[in-house]
């Protein structure tokens, strides 16, 4: 089974189960982009499950796709809380490195 297909076995599973929180590092990392748009709305599922779902990712296109906001963390501490449809490139690297949304000098 490919490596697309066995992570979307394991959130069908995660569906079918009634997971309660769920903690996703990467989870397209690898794996061809049709697998990836199958993956999620089956996040999406969960979450709307009442699952709580924290979707670590390193890809930035990612986010509007699976999450509904995101939390950016700066020197170990919460610098920021952007709504998913909010963050693009330019607004999520300016929170990464501790700067603010508008431009505007610290």
């Amino acid at each position: 089974m490919s490596g697309g297909n066995q992570q979307k076995v394991t959130i069908g599973r995660w569906l079918a189960t009634g997971v309660e929180t769920l903690l996703l590092f990467d989870p397209t990392r690898g794996i061809d982009v049709r697998t990836k748009r199958q993956i999620y709305p089956l996040v999406r599922e969960l979450a709307s499950q009442g699952t709580a779902v924290l979707f670590y990712t390193s890809e930035l296109d990612e986010i509007p796709l699976a999450c509904d906001r995101v939390v950016v963390i700066f020197n170990g501490r919460v610098v920021d809380v952007i709504d998913a449809k909010d963050a693009n490139e330019q607004v999520l690297m300016r929170a990464a490195y501790g700067l603010p949304r508008d431009g505007a000098a610290a």
